[in-house]
């Protein structure tokens, strides 16, 4: 239970961040530079977001994971 809580609580911070990169730099008003800075961020939450689910799929890990990769297919899409 208690690493469950925990890995919870760390999706739930990873999805905050993964918004947070989003806001701040995949929308409307975007430049090349900051679809870069996205796509480098979107990674490394993309790589966690993996490894948690690999540990502990759970319905919060599942998330996250799914809106780690539809970010990170917009971004790529956007820098197009």
């Amino acid at each position: 239970p208690l690493q469950i809580e925990k890995t919870a609580d760390r999706a739930s911070k990873l999805l905050q961040r993964l918004r947070r990169t989003m806001w701040d730099y995949v929308g409307v008003v975007r430049t090349p530079g900051g679809l870069e800075t996205a796509l480098e961020e979107l990674n490394e939450i993309r790589a966690e977001a993996e490894h948690l689910h690999t540990i502990l799929p759970t319905l919060e890990t599942t998330a996250v994971r799914d809106a780690a990769c539809a970010g990170w297919a917009v971004a790529t899409s956007a820098n197009a």
